[in-house]
């Protein structure tokens, strides 16, 4: 849920843009005179977005973006300098600068936060990834360097380190890219449609498309104004809201989610192409520039369309062997969560009591060994014996089914006033037990006592005059003297001396 305060921040930031374009537009002195420096208000508004957002997350997700922080603080960095250069001296930093460096240690640490972020990701395969970011990043330098760079160096010499920071920030972008091509699609799961990647890859993806139009605008020494000064923090800004958003919280579904789906298989695709387009590219490029038409460029052309297809028609046979595999999955996961519930009713038919729902019999004996004590450790154990007064007399009266119902609406109030460490059971037709652990006869006497005073409470019981008898005892019992039968012995005694005392009344000792 985001906050009010980020509401507002976001909200100032869009009016900032269009507030910035119309003063561009029209040429408002303050303005255009300090662009860059008015520019500096969108990183104002992202930073402490992006903080806020950190502090939303658990801390074994936070290291990708506290790189994205770093990083959007070194840019910020590098934008005051450019603004100071620019605005207050008059002159534009001259290439290669501080700026450069700057630029180049921000570029580099969002790539290795999105590293991380991909590497936290465990529905991809980071190997692949890693290797399709390494062909991106080689397929771009070497286009660049051959077609675009190569020619001004060749002409300009002395512009070495100049060229090299125009060189090097986009095969950075490039890698950025990459990772953004995986971000959209590169697992089974389209995580794209997580609102953190879909404003994530938005971020990226504005960053690569403003450094390649300055490097455009740099190296055919182009003049695009002021019109890029507003949307430099757009990136930053982007990536802050990527923040606010948990990495669980889906898109809402509508158009996009419908977009996302249809495109899901040519996505995949593409991803998979991705080497063979930039090979491709190559190829053309260079048959460009000698003989496009020469046999061996194609040849070469058509064996890369070839593998293309050869590519696609086993990624199209995986993925039959996967939904195979899937659906048998599937069937096997049904099948086991029906064993496991046929396994926890024969369970818990083998203990309960079906009629009243208390433990049986038998869990009552397991309960006895398993309340032994341990060696050199006395402990208290309580113990109450109940029996229906006259519970024959009952069912020749009202019937079975009454009878039944009687048995029930007991167990009822039995459970009503044991403890949660206490055990009850039925023990056999119309006689129940509760074992009382850590018990002296002082609690014995007032569970007792509670019991009696709820079938005594119970207007349906009372209407048919049944009451209880009830006995029992507590003894200090360690791992030589513990002795079960004594233990029901003396309960049982204690039993008979409430019934031989008229009935609907409760005898400890």
């Amino acid at each position: 849920m985001i906050a009010k305060w980020q509401k507002f921040l976001i909200a100032t930031y869009i009016i900032f843009i269009v507030l910035f374009y119309f003063a561009l537009i029209f040429d408002i002195a303050p303005f255009t005179t300090y662009s860059s420096t008015v520019e500096l208000f969108g990183f104002v508004s992202a930073i402490p977005l992006l903080w806020a957002g950190i502090k939303l997350r658990k801390l074994e997700k936070r290291a990708a973006w506290n790189l994205f922080l770093l990083a959007s603080l070194v840019y910020f960095v590098g934008d005051i300098v450019w603004a100071y250069n620019a605005d207050f001296l008059g002159v534009e930093p001259e290439s290669p600068s501080i700026c450069d460096v700057i630029y180049l240690a921000d570029t580099l640490i969002y790539l290795f936060g999105l590293i991380v972020h991909l590497k936290n990701m465990h529905t991809i395969n980071f190997a692949a990834i890693s290797f399709d970011m390494f062909i991106s990043i080689f397929a771009a330098a070497g286009i660049m360097y051959n077609f675009m760079l190569a020619p001004i160096l060749a002409i300009h010499p002395e512009n070495t380190w100049s060229l090299f920071f125009m060189a090097i920030l986009p095969v950075i972008d490039f890698a950025l890219i990459a990772g953004l091509t995986i971000l959209i699609f590169g697992t089974d799961d389209r995580i794209i449609v997580h609102r953190e990647n879909l404003f994530m890859s938005w971020a990226f993806l504005a960053m690569f498309v403003l450094d390649e139009v300055a490097l455009v605008e740099k190296v055919y020494e182009l003049d695009f104004g002021l019109i890029l000064d507003p949307i430099w923090s757009i990136g930053c800004f982007l990536l802050a809201i990527a923040s606010l958003y948990p990495s669980t919280d889906e898109v809402p579904k509508g158009r996009f989610f419908n977009f996302t789906s249809r495109l899901e298989r040519t996505l995949i695709y593409s991803r998979m192409l991705i080497p063979y387009l930039y090979t491709f590219t190559l190829l053309i490029l260079i048959g460009a520039k000698y003989d496009l038409f020469d046999a061996i460029f194609l040849w070469a052309i058509l064996l890369i369309i070839l593998i293309s297809v050869r590519q696609i028609l086993v990624v199209e046979r995986n993925k039959r062997l996967l939904r195979t595999i899937r659906k048998n999955e599937e069937k096997l996961n049904l099948q086991n969560l029906e064993l496991q519930r046929l396994n926890q009713q024969i369970l818990h038919d083998a203990e309960v009591d079906f009629l009243t729902q208390l433990s049986n019999r038998r869990y009552i004996d397991k309960t006895f060994e398993r309340l032994t004590p341990p060696e050199g450790r006395a402990e208290s154990l309580g113990i109450l014996l109940i029996d229906v007064d006259f519970f024959k007399h009952i069912n020749d009266t009202y019937g079975h089914p009454t009878g039944d119902l009687v048995l029930k609406t007991v167990a009822d109030k039995i459970k009503s006033v044991i403890r949660g460490g206490d055990v009850a059971g039925r023990f056999g037709g119309d006689e129940f037990i509760i074992l009382l652990p850590e018990s002296d006869l002082t609690i014995v006497k007032l569970v007792a006592g509670q019991l009696t005073s709820a079938v005594r409470g119970d207007e349906k019981l009372a209407e048919m005059k049944v009451t209880l008898s009830i006995g029992g005892t507590s003894q200090q019992v360690n791992s030589e003297n513990y002795d079960v039968q004594l233990l029901l012995k003396q309960a049982d005694e204690a039993l008979y001396k409430a019934k031989e005392g008229g009935r609907n009344c409760f005898v400890v000792e």
